[in-house]
């Protein structure tokens, strides 16, 4: 099975390579051992982390209110902390989606004939962290979680796609949303992620096997060399 380059990109790439940032070794450890690890879709609503933290995660429709005589100071309570800010989105929230996991990736876009390549942002390394993988057997990688999912009794709703990311006038009036939209001001993470619920709020570590590193040609890589990438004639290389 594939997943195909984003609609809005496919006048500029025809391709592109999987990439995962693990923001310590430990972690890229385990995944090179066969283990994917699905964060809670809470875990991003409540993150103060750069990039990581979106308050609309989980929510089935938004709207966004930009009306200074409307705005309000809302107070949210996580890890036992309150926090004063500025609320000018409400929304939706269906009680499935405390339940729902998430792991994310990030993709490097490539245009075979013209040899460009979509160098990742430099905000990726500094929010997400120095340790990566490259996955060059895309895939192979799918149909290995694809099958590790299926093998899950508790698992519903599992679908593997591109986030697409959505311009605040989009949003003004209202608008359908779910695990695969979000903000214009999130779009430079390129990000696809792979999601489900199950029956519980925990985060969950799925073991897609050890063979699965050779089978997709995985690399592991320090997340600054990714721009050390170019095309030597229809290969892409990078410096180790």
């Amino acid at each position: 099975m594939d997943i195909g380059i984003r609609p809005d990109l496919k006048n500029q790439y025809d391709g592109y390579l999987l990439i995962k940032f693990f923001s310590e070794k430990k972690y890229l450890d385990e995944f090179l051992k066969g283990t994917l690890f699905f964060n809670r879709s809470d875990y991003y609503v409540w993150s103060d982390e750069k990039g990581r933290g979106d308050g609309n995660e989980g929510m089935q429709f938004i709207a966004l209110d930009n009306n200074e005589s409307r705005l309000s100071i809302g107070v949210r309570c996580g890890d036992g902390l309150s926090v004063k800010e500025m609320n000018t989105i409400t929304g939706y929230s269906p009680s499935i989606n405390r339940k729902r996991k998430i792991a994310c990736f990030s993709a490097i876009y490539v245009n075979l004939k013209t040899k460009t390549i979509a160098y990742p942002d430099d905000r990726m390394i500094a929010e997400f962290g120095e340790y990566a993988v490259l996955i060059v057997n895309r895939e192979k990688f799918y149909e290995c979680v694809e099958k590790a999912l299926s093998k899950e009794k508790d698992i519903q709703n599992a679908k593997i796609g591109f986030v697409d990311y959505i311009e605040d006038d989009e949003i003004k009036n209202g608008i359908q949303w779910d695990v695969f939209k979000k903000r214009e001001r999130y779009s430079y993470q390129n990000e696809l992620r792979i999601t489900f619920t199950d029956d519980n709020n925990e985060t969950r570590k799925i073991d897609i096997g050890e063979a699965i590193i050779a089978d997709a040609m995985i690399i592991p890589i320090k997340a600054s060399k990714l721009k050390s990438m170019k095309f030597e004639n229809d290969e892409i290389w990078f410096d180790d």
